[in-house]
Order: structure tokens, then C-alpha cells, then sequence
């Protein structure tokens, strides 16, 4: 029985260990996909769904630890608690990779830019200029209801005479016959239309290395702030000795495995290249995860508070 436990503990946190490092190598992975970077991204795929099996094992894992109605075999007593110090280091890879990941999932769903430059690029892609030659729509671009420039359709003319269209080209001002900008099109299919980014260039969606960016640390620091700045007073809210406890508890564990495999499910597409992108590819995706994690938290601090009246 004592040896059963043991095998059983050692599996539970071998899961554990290998879903933390599955997910980290994803998200270090996708961070570090450069804008001209075209799905798909089969490491991430592998990484990610190697993550979220060593998830349902670990889930599966602590059900077949549970006993008796309060504790799962093997877990602790009070006495033998690990102390804060062990729980914080737990909770502090969990919180890195919780981070790391709601980062990534962002990043991905601007990796590959959106259907046209995809379709250019593996049409054979050049980087020229194009010269507006009729503007075709244009409308004002607001950001939190503030004018912020414009968003146009224009029929560019290339030097060689080749008309081609770009659409939702954003410029800060408005744009007008004989403007020329920098534009990415595929001299072979120029009814694929073209892609012009004024403000930031088109050349970066030549890049397909791999490598983190300015912008990949920016996401990262973004998403520090708000997982930090919700989780940490949740955390400290709930205390650690009720942190340790959920550690092992199995509902916990399966409510994660149940949220991580239906953002992955949404984001297999985009990872894939079936799509360009969507809801999981987005902060939408990181904010899932976020919520499921706090509520996990909400609800074991209740539960320890109507315990202790």
C-alpha cells in the first residue's frame, strides 16, 4: 500500500514537472516568432499538446491519490507541512508559466500576419513601392473613440505598371492619389493584392528567423503586470497552507485540464495555419486561463473561511 503511494506520487509530480516544462519551451517557442515566421508551428503544436496530456495524467494521477473525504494519500498533515517558503517556489513556477503562456498565445495571433501576407508570401513575395493610384475607400480610425488616423482600401500602381489592391492600410494621415508607399505583393499573383504598413514597415514580414523581440518582452511585461497583479493578492488571500492543499486535490486539477485542452482545442487552427487567427490567439485566450486560476483560488478561500467558523 506505502509503495503504491510512493509510485503514485512520484508519477503525480513527474506530470507535474513535465506539463511546467512542456508549456514553458511553447510559450519561450512562440514568443520568439518573428512576424514572417508562417505557421505551421509544429514545435509549439508538440510542445503544447504534450503539455495538456501531462495535465489530464496528473489529474487522473491525483483522483488515484485521493482518500477519505479530506485528504489525498500521502499528502502531508499539518505537521509535515513544507513550509511557506516550498509553497511560494510552487506558486512562483506557476504564476512564470502562467505568464509566459497568456503572452504567447497574443503573440501567436499576430505571428504570421493576416490572410493576405500569408497568401503573398507563399506566392513568392517582393518588397517595392507602390504608388496610390485611386483610393477606393477610406474611413477614420479610432482608438478608445479617439481619431487615430485612417484605415483605406487603395489600387497601388508598381513601377512596372502592375495595379494591384491593399487593403485596410493604416495611415496616419489621410491618403491621396500619388502617395507612395513601401508594399509587399508577389510579382507572380498580383490579383493576390498587396500589403502596405506605413507606419511600421512591411520588411519585417520577410523575417522568418526565430528570435525574441522588443515586442516579445513588451508582451511578456504586459502580462506580468496583470497576472501578478491579480493572482499575487488572491494567493495571499487564500493562504499557504490552503495553496498546499490544492495542489493535490483532484476537482482542481481537472477543472485546469479541462480549460488549458479547450484553449489549445481553439488554438490548434491558428497554430496549424487552418486559420489566422482567433479568440484563443489572443489576450482572450491568457484571460481564461487567468480567470480559472483565480476563481480556483476564490473558491478554496471560501470554502476555508466557512470552514473556520
Amino acid at each position: 500500500m506505502g509503495g503504491g503511494i510512493a509510485v503514485l506520487t512520484w508519477v503525480f509530480r513527474s506530470f507535474t514537472v513535465l506539463a511546467w516544462l512542456a508549456f514553458m519551451a511553447a510559450g519561450v517557442w512562440a514568443l520568439g516568432l518573428h512576424r514572417g515566421a508562417l505557421p505551421p508551428y509544429t514545435g509549439v503544436l508538440l510542445l503544447g499538446w504534450t503539455g495538456v496530456a501531462a495535465l489530464w495524467g496528473r489529474a487522473l494521477t491525483s483522483a488515484a491519490l485521493r482518500q477519505g473525504p479530506g485528504r489525498a494519500a500521502g499528502e502531508p498533515e499539518p505537521a509535515e507541512f513544507p513550509g511557506t517558503a516550498a509553497v511560494w517556489l510552487r506558486r512562483a513556477a506557476a504564476l512564470l508559466v502562467l505568464i509566459v503562456a497568456s503572452a504567447a498565445l497574443t503573440v501567436i495571433g499576430t505571428a504570421s500576419g493576416d490572410g493576405t501576407v500569408r497568401a503573398v508570401k507563399e506566392a513568392g513575395p517582393v518588397v517595392g513601392t507602390g504608388t496610390v493610384a485611386e483610393v477606393a475607400q477610406v474611413r477614420v480610425r479610432y482608438e478608445r473613440k479617439t481619431p487615430k488616423g485612417y484605415r483605406s482600401t487603395l489600387i497601388l500602381r508598381t513601377p512596372d505598371g502592375t495595379r494591384i489592391t491593399a487593403r485596410d492600410v493604416e495611415t496616419l494621415a489621410e491618403p491621396r492619389p500619388g502617395k507612395t508607399y513601401e508594399v509587399l505583393w508577389a510579382p507572380s499573383a498580383p490579383e493576390l493584392g498587396g500589403f502596405a504598413d506605413p507606419r511600421y514597415g512591411v520588411s519585417k514580414y520577410l523575417d522568418d528567423r526565430w528570435g525574441w523581440t522588443a515586442a516579445s518582452w513588451g508582451w511578456l511585461g504586459g502580462a506580468a503586470v496583470v497576472v501578478l497583479g491579480i493572482m499575487l493578492p488572491l494567493m495571499s488571500m487564500t493562504g499557504t497552507r490552503v495553496l498546499h492543499r490544492l495542489a493535490r486535490r483532484p476537482l482542481p486539477q481537472f477543472v485546469q485540464a479541462a480549460v488549458v485542452t479547450a484553449v489549445f482545442v481553439g488554438l490548434h487552427p491558428v497554430l496549424t495555419g487552418a486559420v489566422d487567427r482567433n479568440l484563443a490567439s489572443s489576450p482572450i485566450g491568457g484571460l481564461a486561463l487567468l480567470v480559472t486560476a483565480g476563481a480556483v483560488l476564490v473558491v478554496a478561500a471560501l470554502r476555508r473561511d466557512r470552514a473556520d467558523r
